[in-house]
């Protein structure tokens, strides 16, 4: 977790708890967590793919938005600068769509 690029130490402790949280729960729930979050879910993924998928998801909710901002020039995302939080993060779970050939972002009314 990378509490140096978190708000506080108070969100890195929430956080570590919600990762730490992941290992108690049940493959259902894991993956109904990341599907419902707008991620598309690889058959090929094993327990420990979506545990690691699932922790970069709450890390990035938590970043500050310069950060996040980041995150998606780290991989080549298109983004507006008015990209609010919710944007960005639909802008990485479109990603994962385009990973099977769904080009998310461009069916309209997404």
């Amino acid at each position: 977790i990378p509490v140096g690029r978190l708000e506080s130490l108070e969100v890195a402790s929430r956080l570590l708890a919600e990762v730490e949280g992941l290992e108690t729960r049940s493959d259902h729930d894991l993956k109904a967590d990341y599907k419902r979050r707008g991620f598309a879910l690889d058959p090929k993924f094993t327990r420990e793919d979506l545990i690691g998928h699932l922790r970069d998801i709450l890390i990035w909710e938590q970043l500050p938005l310069s950060e996040l901002r980041e995150v998606c020039k780290k991989r080549n995302l298109p983004m507006k600068g008015d990209f609010r939080r919710a944007d960005l993060l639909q802008v990485l779970a479109a990603e994962t769509w385009a990973t099977f050939g769904i080009p998310l972002r461009q069916l309209p009314g997404l």
